[in-house]
């Protein structure tokens, strides 16, 4: 049975989807942040304030019993939902793993070492493996076998398609890094992460766009808490929003979007090992004025601004 998102059908179980992100984000986000602070998970930000981090494996949880309850729903019922869709298996792994791989870094990981080189360093020199390096290392692989799980038996190696994986498995693991690197101030990594799916929904297939509003209706419950620095999402939400969203990036674009989309994130990623990104959105009027958006704290102290770049450097 085709999976046709055009109809009436595809309309209500999109809303279905959306409506269920955020109430499943409604209901977890205070418990779990009340365990995490129970159990220690604090951390300053970048006010030097210390706040529950990791809180963002809620919205991994709230996308998996979405998803899981539209497809229980769907067999129960038959009506159509999301079994039929290619996609959900692979989003589901992709998912979990990002999240696991966040959420190791989030509870056990060290701030000793910053940036993939400080990270490798510390390996090569003190033959310490660190969180930051295994969820760079295990981020990129899974990536690429999420992406080598979308060839079909009709596959043909030939160097376009080889460049289409590698391209494919590039976006997906920059794309979750970069996310992580909008996260050092309240509700920065989650407007841009929305700005994307906002921008994907005119793009992506039919059949995703249940997936892409779970997404977002995880992010919309979430924002509030985020935005009022009441908690931070961490690794576990930024890596599993951006992969997400890599996923929607190599499913909706062919080999010369994809190939665009991977340049700006080669340029950003190399623009930031040098600068600072908050110094950037600072001296950009509009950029400026959508990261205030919301935060009651519109005044940025010199102060504040060095914490900042301190956090910047242990996001990558």
């Amino acid at each position: 049975m085709a999976y046709n998102m055009a109809g009436w059908i595809g309309c209500l179980t999109a809303a279905a989807g959306f409506t269920l992100g955020a109430g499943f984000t409604r209901m977890l986000l205070p418990p779990f942040c009340r365990m995490l602070e129970k159990s220690g998970c604090v951390r300053p930000n970048y006010r030097g304030e210390r706040i529950s981090t990791g809180s963002g494996a809620v919205l991994i949880l709230a996308f998996l019993l979405t998803v899981c309850l539209l497809v229980l729903f769907e067999k129960w019922s038959g009506f159509p939902a999301l079994a039929d869709s290619e996609d959900s298996e692979p989003m589901l792994v992709l998912a979990f793993g990002m999240g696991f791989l966040g959420i190791l870094d989030d509870t056990v990981g060290s701030r000793e070492a910053s940036g993939l080189k400080g990270h490798v360093m510390k390996w090569i020199r003190h033959g310490e493996l660190t969180t930051g390096l295994l969820k760079a290392v295990g981020g990129t692989v899974l990536s690429f076998l999420i992406v080598m799980d979308g060839v079909d038996e009709s596959f043909r190696w030939s160097i376009g398609n080889l460049l289409s994986i590698v391209v494919d498995g590039c976006v997906i693991a920059l794309l979750a890094n970069w996310i992580n690197l909008l996260d050092v101030r309240p509700g920065r990594a989650l407007k841009g992460a929305m700005g994307k799916l906002i921008l994907l929904l005119f793009a992506v297939p039919s059949e995703l766009t249940v997936f892409l509003l779970a997404i977002f209706g995880t992010m919309v419950a979430y924002l509030p808490a985020d935005i009022r620095a009441r908690t931070m999402m961490g690794d576990a939400g930024s890596n599993f929003l951006g992969a997400m969203i890599g996923y929607l990036v190599v499913r909706s674009f062919d080999l010369p979007g994809t190939v665009t989309v991977l340049t700006a994130l080669l340029a950003v990623h190399l623009y930031t090992e040098k600068h600072s990104l908050t110094r950037v959105i600072e001296r950009t009027g509009w950029l400026n004025w959508l990261d205030r958006l919301g935060r009651k704290d519109v005044r940025m102290e010199r102060d504040d601004l060095g914490l900042e770049e301190t956090l910047q450097e242990q996001a990558r």
